[in-house]
């Protein structure tokens, strides 16, 4: 699924979705496209479980909203030329 916004210099970016399987486990990544620089960023990754609940869910949407509102994606300085060089970054970071 995709969604499109508009960054602070009117820069449309497209909002994806990506997931990663990893055994009983599923990853999903909040990852923006800078369309002007054709850059990516992850903004937040939830892993979900074979008993996540649809409560964990929601509160992940409403996370994802949060940061998207209060750490603007302009000032996000670790954008990179694919989505998997993103993702890996994340990873990285907070693993």
């Amino acid at each position: 699924m995709k969604a499109t916004l508009m960054n602070e210099l009117n820069e449309l970016q497209t909002i994806l979705r990506v997931y990663k399987s990893e055994p009983k486990t599923i990853v999903k990544f909040i990852v923006l496209h800078n369309i002007v620089d054709h850059a990516y960023t992850v903004v937040c990754g939830n892993f979900f479980y074979e008993n996540s609940t649809s409560e964990e869910y929601i509160s992940f949407e409403k996370q994802t909203v949060e940061l998207l509102l209060d750490f603007p994606p302009i000032e996000r300085i670790d954008w990179f030329k694919s989505v998997s060089e993103a993702v890996e970054h994340h990873m990285l970071t907070f693993n």
